[in-house]
């Protein structure tokens, strides 16, 4: 098959990352693995393509890595409809990337995670509108309504409507107007929407669960720095081994009538507290922790459970067949080395 990875900077991914390992397992199954970045789309008369750095060879993650931030992969550009799937692996969501990637899939290619599936998970009042284990939560534009839930609560969190790593995320105490002010402001930022919810008890830190096509595959616990409640492993958090719960395991199920009819193949699910805090389907991570602190082999199965399935396409052009948009076939050394959750 040949794969596609959209990313936002392939100089920028490292061996630790979710996405490198998906594309180790991907070449060690004797797949093509193209990788794009947001910058490398292209759209003209003739349709839509992009400058690829091409991996074929057999690569250990670091390898990957290596071959990708040292520009030494062979770069070319292709069509992007030869692809079999293109898996949408870019954080934060940018809207020309989503449009790129809509249009894409109405012209027949697969994309994993459906992109409109992504933007309506990415949205907090998404989860905060459906009928699960969730803590109580109020999304909303006007202070008043944050006012009137700290005033009910005590101590809360508030944050931004989307968002991720832990960012812009703040504990506001019991009585602390001024602070709920603050915090505010800081959440709304240019969208203006903002999350408040109770503070809820972390002491046994936060289980991040891994969800793909219908059940729980994984997970590991993650437990806040001291002196933070955030549980982001971007904020300091570490991360450790955990045995799933029935809870845990039963969350799989719940979920997927909400998951499968958006095109959500794969999300990380944040649990605190026996609270599902946060459901990230953009570009979520997590097989790189769960295989290394269990031993398992999650980004290899993961790899092929989303390579599978979906709608059913006419065969394409692939990308070593003509699939340039000057009509002639890429040489091996053709554009060488060039180019390119918490509560809180």
């Amino acid at each position: 098959m040949h794969i596609g990875f959209l990313v936002r900077s392939p100089t920028a991914l490292t061996e630790a990352w979710t996405t490198t390992h998906w594309m180790a397992a991907a070449l060690a199954h004797g797949h093509h693995v193209w990788v794009l970045g947001n910058r490398d789309l292209l759209v003209d008369e003739r349709g839509w393509s992009s400058r690829c750095s091409a991996l074929s060879a057999p690569l250990d993650p670091a390898g990957v890595a290596a071959q990708l931030a040292g520009r030494r992969a062979r770069r070319t550009r292709i069509d992007l409809m030869a692809l079999d799937v293109l898996l949408l692996r870019t954080a934060p969501l940018d809207p020309a990337v989503l449009a790129a990637a809509v249009a894409l899939e109405q012209r027949g290619l697969r994309v994993v995670n459906a992109p409109l599936g992504v933007l309506a998970v990415s949205h907090k009042s998404w989860l905060a509108s459906l009928d699960l284990p969730t803590p109580p939560t109020v999304v909303t534009s006007y202070r008043g309504d944050a006012h009137a839930a700290h005033g009910t609560w005590g101590d809360v969190v508030v944050k931004p409507d989307r968002g991720s790593g832990g960012a812009l995320v703040t504990r506001v105490r019991r009585g602390d107007v001024e602070g709920l002010d603050d915090a505010f402001t800081a959440a709304a930022g240019p969208r203006g929407r903002v999350v408040i919810q109770p503070l809820l008890d972390g002491s046994r830190g936060e289980r991040r669960l891994l969800w793909c096509d219908g059940e729980i595959v994984g997970g590991y616990l993650r437990t806040s720095a001291a002196g933070d409640f955030r549980h982001n492993l971007k904020q300091g958090a570490t991360a450790s081994r955990v045995e799933l719960s029935a809870a845990d395991l039963a969350l799989g199920p719940l979920l997927t009538p909400h998951l499968a009819p958006l095109g959500i193949r794969f999300a990380g699910l944040d649990v605190l507290s026996e609270r599902l805090v946060e459901v990230n389907a953009l570009n979520p991570g997590g097989t790189v922790f769960a295989d290394a602190l269990h031993g398992t082999r999650l980004a290899e199965a993961v790899m092929g459970r989303l390579l599978e399935g979906g709608p059913r396409r006419p065969e394409p052009r692939r990308p070593h067949e003509g699939a340039t948009p000057d009509g002639h076939s890429p040489t091996p050394h053709e554009e060488a080395g060039g180019g390119n959750g918490v509560q809180g």
